[in-house]
C-alpha cells in the first residue's frame, strides 16, 4: 500500500511539473508574440536550464529567435548550438540567420538540404526560411522553389500556407514574373474569409489587384479591393495608403482624371508624415 502510494505521488507530482512547464512556455510564447524580445529571451532561457530533453530543446530554439530578433545574433547562435536535436538545431541556426542581416548564410550552410526529410512540424517552416533568404538575396527562382515546397507541406497550417504564398507572390512581382505571381495570389484568394484584414493577405491581394491594373483589366483589379483595413495590426496606414493609391490608378486608367486624383488625395492623407509614402503620393499627384 505504502509502495503504491508513493507511485502516485510520483506520477501526480511529474503531471504538475509538465503542466507547468508547458504552461511556461506558452507564457513566454505570449512575450515573443507581444515584441517583449528581452522578456521572452529571459523566460525561454530560465525554462531551457531547468528543462531536459524535448522540452528543454524547444525553449533553447525559441531563446534563440528572441536574442535574433534583438540584433544579438552571436548569442542566439549560442544558444542554438545547446540544442541537442541536430534537425532541430539546424533549424534554430536558419532562424537565427533570418532574423539577422546574414539571411545568405541559410542557404550557403543549408542549400543542399532536402527539408522534406524533416520532421513535417518544421519542414515547412525550413523551406520557407530558404525561400526567404534566396528572395532577399535577388535569386527568385530558387526563392519561388522553396515557397513552392512550403506551401505544398504546411498540412493545416493555414497562416503557414498563406505566408508562403504572399511571398511566392512578392518574389514572383518584383521579378516581374507576372504569371507566377498571378498563380500564387489565386491561391491566396480563398483565406479571404479568415486573413481578410492581415496582412497575408492583403499583400498577395493588392498585388494581384496592380498586376490586373497594368494589364488593363480593371473589372478584376477593382474587385479585389473590397476589404478595406480600418484596423490592423500591421501597418493600418500603409494598406490603407495602398488601398486608395490603387483605386486612383484604376480611375486613371480609365481616363477619369478627377476621381483618380480624389483617390490621390486620399492616399496623401493616409500617407500621413511617412517619406516613403508621401514622395511616390506626390509625384502622382504633380500629373494634374
Amino acid at each position: 500500500m505504502k509502495q503504491t502510494l508513493t507511485l502516485t505521488l510520483g506520477l501526480v507530482c511529474a503531471s504538475i511539473f509538465a503542466q507547468n512547464s508547458t504552461q511556461d512556455f506558452q507564457a513566454a510564447s505570449k512575450l515573443l508574440a507581444r515584441y517583449k524580445y528581452a522578456d521572452a529571451e529571459a523566460a525561454f532561457g530560465k525554462l531551457a536550464d531547468r528543462e531536459k530533453g524535448a522540452m528543454q530543446d524547444k525553449a533553447r530554439l525559441y531563446q534563440a529567435i528572441s536574442l535574433a530578433r534583438q540584433r544579438k545574433t552571436d548569442d542566439g547562435l549560442k544558444a542554438a548550438e545547446k540544442i541537442a536535436d541536430p534537425v532541430l538545431k539546424a533549424f534554430a541556426e536558419m532562424n537565427v540567420y533570418s532574423n539577422s542581416r546574414k539571411s545568405q548564410m541559410i542557404f550557403e550552410k543549408y542549400g543542399k538540404v532536402d527539408f522534406s526529410k524533416w520532421p513535417e512540424d518544421i519542414a515547412y517552416k525550413a523551406f520557407y526560411l530558404r525561400g526567404n533568404a534566396y528572395g532577399r538575396n535577388r535569386q527568385p527562382d530558387k526563392a519561388i522553389a522553396d515557397f513552392r515546397k512550403s506551401y505544398e507541406l504546411a498540412g493545416a497550417d493555414d497562416e503557414g500556407k498563406l505566408l508562403a504564398l504572399m511571398d511566392h507572390t512578392d518574389v514572383a512581382f518584383n521579378a516581374k514574373k507576372y504569371d507566377e505571381a498571378l498563380a500564387a495570389s489565386e491561391k491566396a484568394l480563398p483565406y479571404k474569409t479568415k486573413f481578410g484584414t492581415s496582412y497575408l493577405y492583403l499583400r498577395p491581394a493588392f498585388i494581384r489587384a496592380e498586376i490586373f491594373i497594368r494589364q488593363k483589366n480593371l473589372a478584376e483589379a477593382e474587385a479585389l479591393l473590397t476589404v478595406f483595413p480600418e484596423k490592423n495590426a500591421c501597418r493600418v496606414d500603409y494598406w490603407s495608403w495602398k488601398y486608395d493609391m490603387l483605386h486612383g490608378d484604376i480611375e486613371l486608367a480609365r481616363g477619369n482624371k478627377e476621381k483618380a486624383e480624389e483617390w490621390f488625395r486620399k492616399a496623401l492623407k493616409a500617407a500621413g508624415d511617412k517619406g516613403y509614402l508621401v514622395k511616390p503620393t506626390q509625384k502622382k499627384l504633380s500629373g494634374f
